[in-house]
């Protein structure tokens, strides 16, 4: 016990040991760190000197009493498992239900419920419907599994995905995937904004009864503007508004099913109108009718002769788009509507407990969803006829208890998609713009952020983006690029959190007991094979573009980001892994190769010397040696370690290929044979 008590105290003076004299070990050290000075701009030493409990705890609370003396610190918690993570902020007001669960929830819901099964059905029929949603739920499913790694690997700010990305594989990665997840996240606003629009003119359009809406390219932008704009000063109050306002949006859309699926019990066989919007129909009728004569498709009630109809895959021309169906593009529009997987995660900025919130509300939303949809595609599949799935998307209306109940949760279930999307992608650009990812080009957006975290710029910016993308067209003509955006940012996180993980990288210990690399190889491996199979060419050029911006970042510096970068722990883990297969038994002269060792005293006069053995070296191994006279004394600086990164700039700015290896010796001599003697391989 005598000799462990004299270890600590020794440590304990290591520790705690200053240059200033007057300096005790109790006297806490504050340092700064630029990178977090937006949210957290110091943090005080921890007090080891003892090891209790309750002298953790106490300097625990020495902390979070400094910490609300400074603008913008949070107080720094610990859950059971050791993470800790940031709380007690103004702009964390959110919980698991109304900030992970309804977001998701309504995301997945918003096109496909009410608008997207049934077209689903239509063209796939019962098998392929469901071999689609088990596509779709395995890509989601381990790609969340990896979300859920990465939420509870560490404190969690704002951004979302790219936020936990880039603290792990460092600004080069993160920001390009970063950059993905925002323009994936607009792309997809723009489709839901589209789905709604076309929502309100099959409903209230040319030839039904009320005859509101006018159905032009140039109307229907009209109308997504207007729905746009709602947004965006829904948007502009903040995240509590949007919280609150999801939360019911969640309760009504709800009660809208559960009507739906009483209907199916309770309603008997009909017929359903086709609406005129569906031109293709009326100029292909399968009977001849009058100009002013509506089609009508046959609601049958339970009837295996329906089921057995809708069984098999049945690929004709989509009405909307004018285009030949196939597995592909169905699987598309599938998968681009039920891409809020990541809703949740986007608002890891206005959680209260981001670690916990984001994988228990996550993983409930996702099987409470794909409950929800099988359920659903074997109700439609038992009770409509495929003519009135194929020509009328909207034809619940028609077969609800109250027609209205259907068209109120389209549009609340849409609207809220239209939410999520844009303060989702607004928020990952206010991360990208802290971060300085991009220099100074995005320092307006950084200057564009309320006192209570709300960043306006960003949202505006995001509402002018999703404008550009109604020029697209139709909701399944933006299909193909949100699921080729979403499927490749999904393959970059499955890819992250598997190069993580087979690194072994240290900063990677994630408290979530369920995810291992197969399950990230598995959701990359399928989201890169639907990524091509959807679109060839979207695929090619979304991954270019990926590409290209890790490239741009790779060449510029990042003075705020000094996290590290996943390519030097890769690097590190390869190269110690072929080191320990260098046998020195095995050497042979036929492959022989020098192992040059040059002494170098003063670099300004062996400029010439130093080129002179780099071309010699041929293939071989080339180290600069270089010796510090002096003592390592206890307290005292090493003076190698101040020394040497100006020699490794010099082998940068000579282009030479070299190591650098120094020692500190008492004399010239014993240096050199110390350098003789270790350096090399």
């Amino acid at each position: 016990m005598n000799g462990f008590s004299r270890i600590r105290s020794t440590l304990r003076r290591t520790i705690f040991s200053s240059n200033g004299a007057n300096t005790s070990p109790n006297t806490a050290r504050r340092e700064d760190f630029p990178i977090l000075s937006r949210h957290l701009s110091s943090y005080e030493r921890f007090d080891l000197s003892t090891g209790s409990q309750g002298a953790s705890t106490a300097s625990l609370q020495n902390i979070n009493s400094i910490n609300n003396s400074l603008p913008h610190a949070p107080v720094i918690e610990t859950t059971n498992e050791g993470v800790e993570f940031l709380s007690h902020n103004s702009k964390r007001t959110l919980r698991t239900i109304p900030g992970v669960f309804c977001p998701i929830a309504l995301s997945m819901f918003s096109i496909s419920l009410f608008m997207r099964i049934g077209f689903v059905v239509a063209y796939a029929g019962i098998l392929q419907a469901l071999l689609q949603l088990g596509l779709c739920f395995l890509i989601l499913f381990c790609t969340l599994l990896s979300v859920c790694s990465l939420a509870t690997n560490g404190a969690i700010e704002g951004g979302g995905v790219y936020h936990m990305i880039s603290r792990a594989l460092g600004p080069e990665f993160g920001g390009s995937i970063g950059v993905l997840f925002f323009f994936a996240n607009v792309i997809g606003n723009g489709q839901s904004v589209a789905a709604l629009v076309e929502a309100l003119v099959d409903s209230f359009g040319p030839g039904s009864k009320a005859s509101a809406f006018q159905d032009s390219h140039w109307w229907r932008f009209l109308y997504g503007t207007i729905i746009n704009i709602i947004s965006l000063i829904t948007c502009l109050f903040g995240s509590s508004l949007f919280s609150m306002a999801t939360f019911f949006i969640f309760i009504l859309v709800s009660f809208v099913y559960l009507m739906v699926v009483v209907s199916f019990f309770v309603k008997g066989s009909q017929d359903v109108i086709i609406p005129k919007v569906n031109a293709y129909a009326y100029e292909h009728p399968p009977y001849a009718i009058n100009a002013s004569d509506f089609l009508y498709g046959h609601y049958t009630g339970f009837s295996a002769a329906t089921f057995r109809e809708n069984t098999y895959a049945n690929y004709t021309i989509d009405y909307t788009t004018g285009d030949v169906m196939n597995f592909a593009t169905v699987f598309g529009v599938l998968f681009s509507s039920i891409t809020g997987l990541l809703a949740g995660a986007n608002m890891s900025g206005e959680l209260k407990r981001p670690s916990r919130s984001i994988p228990i509300g996550s993983i409930a939303a996702i099987f409470f969803v794909f409950f929800i949809f099988i359920t659903e595609t074997l109700l439609m599949a038992a009770t409509t006829d495929r003519y009135t799935l194929t020509n009328n998307y909207l034809f619940l209306q028609d077969v609800n208890i109250w027609a209205p109940f259907v068209i109120i949760g389209i549009i609340a279930a849409v609207f809220s998609a239209c939410l999520s999307g844009l303060i989702g992608a607004s928020r990952i650009l206010e991360a990208l713009a802290v971060d300085e990812i991009f220099g100074s080009v995005l320092s307006w957006i950084r200057a564009g952020t309320t006192r209570h975290g709300n960043p306006w710029a960003a949202v505006i910016f995001t509402f002018i983006l999703v404008q550009l993308t109604l020029f697209i067209g139709s909701m399944n003509k933006i299909a193909p690029i949100v699921t080729i955006f979403f499927l490749l940012a999904y393959f970059a996180v499955n890819l992250s959190c598997l190069a993580l993980d087979l690194a072994s990288a240290p900063n990677f210990r994630p408290t979530f007991k369920y995810f291992s690399w197969h399950t990230a190889l598995l959701g990359a491996v399928g989201s890169i094979i639907m990524c091509f199979i959807v679109s060839a060419a979207y695929a090619s050029i979304a991954i270019g573009i990926l590409i290209g911006f890790i490239c741009m970042l790779h060449l510029r510096d990042f003075p705020r980001a000094s996290w590290g970068s996943i390519s030097q722990a890769l690097i590190f883990h390869q190269v110690r892994k072929y080191l320990l297969l260098l046998d020195p038994r095995k050497e042979h002269v036929k492959f022989w190769r020098p192992q040059m060792l040059l002494l170098v005293a003063n670099p300004r006069s062996s400029i010439n010397l130093i080129d002179f053995v780099n071309d010699m070296k041929k293939g071989g191994l080339f180290i600069l040696g270089h010796v510090k006279t002096g003592q390592m004394d206890t307290g005292s600086a090493d003076l190698c370690s101040q020394e040497y990164p100006y020699w490794v700039a010099l082998i940068d700015n000579m282009k030479i290929k070299a190591f650098v290896d120094m020692t500190l010796a008492p004399t010239i001599r014993d240096g050199v044979l110390q350098l003789m003697r270790l350096s090399g391989l």
